[in-house]
């Protein structure tokens, strides 16, 4: 027998959706019910794997409370079949969503959609999440494995059989269409929200969320960050301090939670130049054009690309990183980046006489 919804606007009669983009549709609407408050969409994104062949989910999704965490989304109706379309189609999702080239795509495109937006800044800001820390923390949640979510009008017993064979965790969520006979108007039935992390007691949770205060208050010191950064980190950093120490009318070493932002004064306003991680660096590139000469700009890009990893991804990345492997980059490496870093704060100083 088919459900009834009982409301003072009249009775609502359990309906079948008219096809998969109007349950895409609904989904699409209710993200933030779904998904959380600091969630953010991202609809069909064509993803790629190493082999080349491509596939497109509904959406991928990125969850930036507490831990984080990322959805791929596929919108399905129960009468698509399930070994034929449903787990075909989710299998090359996933595939594709291990080639690391997509990963880094996809840090790229939600970085850019949060730069794009200060709602979402102000978010990542709500959780303890300095500005120029939001694109290492979406980096760190995309290098974990996909949580695979699976909306759909009905739940087939095989479904729920392969989901619990999957490596990858897995959300089969159940959407209800109503309908109003009379009026034609229509109401959905939602589940409830998903949480990534286990519930806690209420006690338990309190004291969690103290301990997350502390910790968002915490910055990252110089001892910490020696201790933990590889050796071209820290040969960085020193070399940074010093070029800070010298011209410190237009430069400053600013610590984050787990970083060092290094950034420069230009009309009073300081822009981050680069980001210092213990392992990478981090150039925001598009800060460039806002304080420094054209050919002062020209002459720095063209001195790091002597460097062989910047060669290779400086042009193609709104935020070239330079990776502080020792076994990716030399002493020379180090020194050639330093000095182009100091040579540009010094075009600062010409600037202004």
């Amino acid at each position: 027998m088919p459900h009834l919804l009982i409301t003072k606007n009249g009775i609502y009669k359990k309906s079948e959706f008219s096809s998969e983009q109007e349950l895409e549709k609904v989904v699409m609407d209710n993200y933030r019910l779904i998904f959380g408050e600091y969630s953010i969409y991202l609809p069909q994104k064509m993803i790629t794997t190493i082999g080349g062949s491509g596939t497109v989910p509904d959406a991928i999704v990125l969850y930036f409370e507490n831990e984080g965490a990322w959805f791929v989304v596929e919108v399905e109706l129960a009468n698509h079949g399930v070994w034929n379309h449903i787990v075909p189609q989710i299998t090359k999702q996933l595939v594709a969503l291990e080639n690391l080239e997509t990963k880094r795509k996809l840090v790229e495109i939600f970085f850019e959609k949060v730069k794009e937006s200060d709602e979402l800044k102000n978010k990542f800001k709500e959780q303890g999440i300095d500005e120029v820390d939001i694109r290492k923390v979406i980096e760190d949640i995309i290098a974990n494995p996909p949580i695979v979510v699976i909306p759909i009008d009905k739940v087939p017993a095989d479904l729920k059989q392969w989901a619990q064979v999957l490596k990858n965790p897995v959300f089969i969520l159940e959407f209800e269409k109503y309908v109003n006979g009379e009026t034609g108007k229509v109401m959905y039935r939602i589940p409830e929200p998903i949480t990534p992390l286990p519930p806690i007691e209420e006690e338990e949770a309190e004291a969690s969320m103290e301990r997350k205060k502390i910790k968002k208050k915490k910055l990252i010191t110089r001892e910490e960050f020696l201790a933990r950064a590889t050796k071209p980190a820290r040969k960085l950093l020193k070399s940074l301090e010093e070029i800070a120490h010298d011209h410190s009318n237009y430069v400053k070493l600013v610590p984050t939670e787990s970083a060092f932002s290094f950034r420069f004064r230009i009309d009073s306003q300081w822009r981050v130049l680069l980001t210092l991680y213990t392992n990478t660096v981090y150039i925001m590139k598009d800060n460039l054009s806002k304080g420094f000469k054209e050919e002062a700009v020209e002459a720095f890009v063209r001195k790091i690309k002597e460097i062989r990893q910047l060669a290779e991804n400086y042009d193609t990345n709104t935020y070239p990183k330079l990776t502080l492997d020792p076994t990716d980059i030399s002493e020379d490496d180090i020194n050639l980046f330093a000095k182009a870093v100091e040579v540009l704060i010094k075009s600062l100083a010409e600037q202004s006489q």
